[in-house]
């Protein structure tokens, strides 16, 4: 409201309308505007009848086989037309690299009638990307990745990537394969990686080789993936308490589900929601010197204040919460360092150092952590998105028990969506609830990051 009223602003308020329409399963509505030289617009809509998706047009391929784009649809035949989940489904494609543009187009007849057709233009099956950047937690960051996204027919892939920081360095050889026929979602991960970490309060080096098989599914509103299988790893303490020089079988197990409105927004969040359970598991009896059982589960979820659009207002919330069962061995000797719960620093609790909580260099053996966020939507001019915050955590020495006391840190920060990507930076205080704890004094705590949300 207030704007200058031109032709383009019609079409502006045209487009909007049909979009809003397409989104609830109108397909092919008939918009009409007129304006008043007071400025006053009229709109008469012809919604038309509410299409369902029973089919999908594509042209054929030599290089690759069509149906692997079914790998990638967010929706299901028979459901009703929602034209953001054709979005998220083209976002999925591109993501891949499997290809440089993929998008829907939606085709009406004079009798409303509608046809579907995904269009996509094949990327070059090999790509190297390198990236710098910098954040005041691992300073310098670099990484370099080879990939190949289109190895047969189904289009297998496989990676290499080299990453490094001050803080981690790693490197990791990776490959999907998906045996069964072209629109499968179930595919095998083989993948070779080896990784350093030089924290405050610990060294250590770990490698592993596995091959977990994983798949996904897309239900009405989310999308749900899992994966499970064996790794055999090295892990060498080389600072702090921790296994020296071992090797091991182990079983990793992950779930995750992902709202279509989170993955819709994730270049700009808003709204949506996301849960993730990570499982660990090793037994003496099977090529282990202990048996020990690790979960963890991280939530995320984010609230558009007042539906409007754009936002003018984000809430979000994360949570995650883990913990060890130990029947056999001990925790020290048994759990590699870079396993064990530790709090403090930009991915939770925020008025303290990387890693900084618990100081005696150990971890926990259980935690739980609450972080509230509120920022700011699109009403400051050139991107910026102030923002304010409260985390505050627990931990535990035993599995499944936390201590009375709590750490906390309320603090502030801004977002800066920039054309070359997103930066945050934020200032806390770290606090304690309860007792202080022995050589850890409340500070304050300042970051900057290029590329981090909530």
């Amino acid at each position: 409201m207030g704007e200058i009223l031109t032709p383009k602003k019609l079409d502006e308020i045209s487009q909007w309308i049909r979009g809003e329409l397409q989104n609830h399963g109108y397909g092919c509505p008939q918009i009409t505007l007129s304006a008043d030289i007071e400025g006053h617009v009229k709109i008469s809509v012809i919604p038309g009848p509410v299409h369902l998706v029973s089919e999908i047009k594509r042209s054929s391929a030599k290089s690759y086989d069509v149906k692997i784009l079914d790998r990638y649809s967010a929706f299901q035949k028979g459901e009703k037309l929602d034209n953001r989940l054709l979005t998220l489904s083209a976002d999925r494609a591109l993501q891949d690299d499997l290809f440089l543009s993929a998008y829907f187009d939606l085709r009406c007849d004079s009798f409303q009638s509608l046809g579907i057709f995904e269009n996509v233009v094949v990327a070059k099956p090999r790509l190297i990307t390198i990236g710098v950047g910098i954040d005041t937690e691992g300073l310098v960051k670099g990484r370099i990745q080879w990939k190949h996204s289109k190895i047969g027919k189904k289009a297998n892939t496989l990676q290499a990537q080299l990453e490094a920081s001050f803080i981690e360095q790693k490197g990791e050889l990776l490959g999907e394969w998906f045996p069964a026929s072209s629109a499968s979602r179930f595919h095998f991960v083989p993948q070779i990686k080896g990784a350093r970490f030089s924290e405050d309060q610990y060294e250590a080096i770990s490698a592993e080789a596995s091959i977990p098989v994983s798949s996904d599914y897309d239900f009405l509103s989310f999308n749900l993936q899992g994966s499970y299988g064996p790794a055999y790893e090295y892990a060498d303490t080389r600072k702090g308490e921790g296994p020296q020089n071992s090797r091991f079988l182990s079983f990793k197990g992950q779930l995750k589900a992902v709202s279509h409105a989170y993955e819709y927004f994730l270049s700009n969040p808003e709204s949506g929601w996301e849960i993730e359970i990570n499982t660990y598991s090793r037994f003496k009896k099977i090529y282990a010197s202990s048996t020990f059982h690790r979960v963890s589960i991280d939530t995320t979820a984010l609230w558009n204040l007042g539906n409007y659009k754009p936002a003018y207002a984000v809430f979000g919330w994360r949570a995650s919460v883990g913990s060890f069962w130990l029947p056999q061995g001990n925790f020290e000797n048994s759990v590699p360092l870079p396993l064990r719960f530790f709090l403090g620093g930009d991915s939770n609790i925020r008025g303290f150092s990387r890693k900084e909580i618990p100081n005696d260099g150990l971890g926990f053996k259980s935690y739980l952590y609450n972080g509230f966020e509120l920022r700011a939507g699109d009403v400051i001019p050139f991107g910026i998105q102030p923002f304010l915050f409260f985390d505050i955590g627990w931990g535990g020495g035993n599995g499944f028990r936390l201590q009375k006391m709590a750490y906390t840190s309320p603090g502030g920060g801004i977002r800066w969506g920039s054309k070359i990507g997103v930066f945050r930076g934020t200032a806390a205080h770290g606090f304690f609830w309860g007792e202080q704890p022995k050589n850890l004094s409340a500070h304050w705590q300042f970051f900057l990051s290029y590329g981090q949300e909530f």
